[in-house]
């Protein structure tokens, strides 16, 4: 029975580095998780982790006012108060993930007390400064902000529909590094806005490498892992 599965195991780890040869993909493993390209989302990231680096008595300030500008919108309902202390996290000497982190927060605000100019300033700041950048549902803040201006926008009964083929473009070409189930609802829920106006893009390496990505991750749950326990870590496997 061990003598079968390790010919088993053998016979898919050939088909899959011949596979990942063909296409000129690639995949990292972690025993039998595939880590690269990423297939699962992380897991929500805690708010110290913003401030690894950072000077300790300012990660400290930033994280003490960002703690208690969300105390006040979230538990007492008081986004104007909560603004306050916000801003004052915003100006202090932090890194770029902190300040996108409660740029998000500032613009949530100001939705909520229906300054719609101000949120819209906010939300585009966001985008354009912060972009690449994820909040801490690894969502990159390109795509929150796109998603807020859209409905900003229907507010005031204006397209933002250029906005979501240049962002369904960059989620087809790879721009940031989602996990399938990301991919998969981001771009559902573009084209759902978008109806007949989605672009046509062609086939997107990106996608396909992921989809095969994928396909190698599931081959994991339903058979185990490519290698025994004790067993040498061969091709593209990480340590």
């Amino acid at each position: 029975m061990i003598a079968v599965r390790k010919i088993r195991s053998s016979f898919r780890r050939a088909i899959l580095i011949y596979l990942l040869a063909v296409v000129g993909h690639y995949s990292i493993l972690r025993g039998s998780t595939v880590i690269f390209p990423l297939v699962r989302t992380p897991s929500l990231r805690q708010l110290d982790d913003y401030i690894i680096g950072e000077d300790q008595e300012t990660g400290k300030r930033s994280v003490t006012l960002f703690t208690e500008g969300e105390n006040r919108e979230l538990r007492q309902q008081r986004p104007n108060q909560a603004l306050s202390f916000y801003r004052q996290s915003y100006e202090m000497p932090v890194s770029e993930a902190s300040k996108a982190l409660v740029l998000a927060r500032m613009a949530r605000c100001l939705r909520k007390v229906n300054q719609l100019k101000a949120a819209e300033r906010a939300y585009r700041k966001l985008g354009e400064r912060f972009g690449d950048l994820c909040d801490g549902f690894h969502r990159p803040y390109a795509l929150v902000a796109a998603f807020e201006l859209d409905d900003l926008a229907g507010m005031r009964v204006e397209s933002s529909s250029q906005s979501f083929i240049n962002i369904y473009r960059d989620l087809v070409q790879g721009r940031w590094e989602l996990s399938t189930d990301q991919i998969e609802y981001f771009l559902a829920a573009i084209e759902e806005r978008l109806e007949e106006a989605v672009p046509q893009i062609g086939e997107s390496e990106y996608l396909n490498h992921l989809e095969m990505a994928s396909a190698l991750q599931e081959g994991f749950r339903h058979y185990g892992p490519l290698r025994e326990p004790g067993e040498g870590v061969g091709g593209s496997a990480e340590h």
